[in-house]
């Protein structure tokens, strides 16, 4: 609920600033700045779908949704980029349109002032949303703080742009500026797009599983002779753990039991939050023996090598081994 009470928040600000650069765009009629004022009333849209998708996703997993609702932040990811990449596409037009049909330009030092505050207001707002987004894991959070830290951007290009404007009066900057903004949208939109679809698409994030391997591999037990066949799947903020771990075979149902609930408890404690975790259990191997390091008595061959955990060994769905 605190996502979902930030991103209200973002929302009205976002309000805000739209308005006031659309009765800045009518003051001086440059076309960079309407392409600013667009990108912010995207971003009211945007803000709004991404604020009801924190809402369903904070919504505890059912019958009809076993894994929960998280997933709905990278649809709201994705739409705020559709919607940056068509006010790119809809600003190149406008320039285009302009040559046709010129207008008068009038820069004053107030735009330029208002502009710019605005632009350190907005990427301000979009570095706390980012940390927000990463402390709890929300695709839809950092979708927004990409958009709302460009627009920042963007209003600081505008500014040198419209000195030139302002100064010298070169009226063909405002519109060089305005295609260089348009292109610039479009390739947030891009970005946020590809992300949104490869978080639905479940593409391994190779970084949060470095993290775990090598925070697993720190930790582990001489009892956890391997883990292998390692997944990890992102429901927005929430993540759903898959592995194999092999034990020894002689294990009782219990003492397998326990160290289960001692693996959950490790990641846990990595990720600071409650995770999903299957976690199969398989019974040692002959050729195990090679890196196992227990001094048992049903050892079958000799200890060869203890082998580190890596995400080339792990992500394998296969038992470690020495090769020879």
């Amino acid at each position: 609920m605190k996502n979902t009470r930030f991103q209200f928040y973002i929302l009205l600000f976002g309000i805000a600033v739209s308005l006031i650069k659309f009765f800045v765009y009518f003051h001086s009629m440059s076309n960079a700045i309407l392409a600013d004022a667009l990108e912010s009333m995207v971003n009211i849209i945007a803000g709004g779908f991404t604020l009801f998708s924190l809402y369903l996703a904070s919504k505890p997993a059912d019958v009809l949704h076993p894994y929960g609702h998280g997933k709905v932040e990278f649809l709201a990811a994705g739409f705020e980029g559709s919607m940056l990449l068509g006010v790119g596409v809809y600003s190149i037009f406008k320039v285009i349109q302009s040559y046709y049909i010129p207008h008068n330009l009038d820069i004053d030092s107030i735009d330029l002032a208002i502009i710019l505050l605005l632009g350190i207001f907005n990427y301000g707002l979009g570095v706390w949303s980012h940390k927000k987004g990463e402390i709890s894991n929300s695709p839809a959070l950092k979708g927004s703080a990409v958009h709302l830290k460009s627009d920042g951007y963007i209003s600081f290009g505008i500014i040198l742009g419209l000195l030139f404007v302002y100064l010298f009066h070169w009226k063909w900057v405002d519109n060089a500026v305005a295609i260089i903004v348009s292109l610039a949208l479009i390739y947030n939109g891009y970005k946020v797009i590809k992300d949104s679809i490869e978080g639905i698409l479940d593409k391994a994030d190779t970084n949060i599983l470095e993290e775990v391997v090598q925070y697993l591999g720190k930790n582990r037990k001489a009892n956890w002779i391997d883990i292998h066949n390692l997944r990890i799947i992102k429901y927005g903020s929430n993540f759903h753990l898959d592995a194999h771990m092999t034990l020894p075979w002689y294990f009782t149902n219990r003492q397998v039991h326990d160290e289960m609930k001692e693996v959950h408890s490790l990641i846990n404690t990595h990720f600071n939050k409650e995770v999903e975790i299957f976690i199969h259990p398989d019974p040692c191997e002959t050729y195990c023996c090679q890196v196992c390091t227990i001094d048992c008595s049903e050892r079958q061959s000799p200890f060869l090598k203890k082998e580190e955990w890596t995400l080339d060994n792990v992500l394998k769905n296969e038992k470690h081994k020495i090769l020879k």
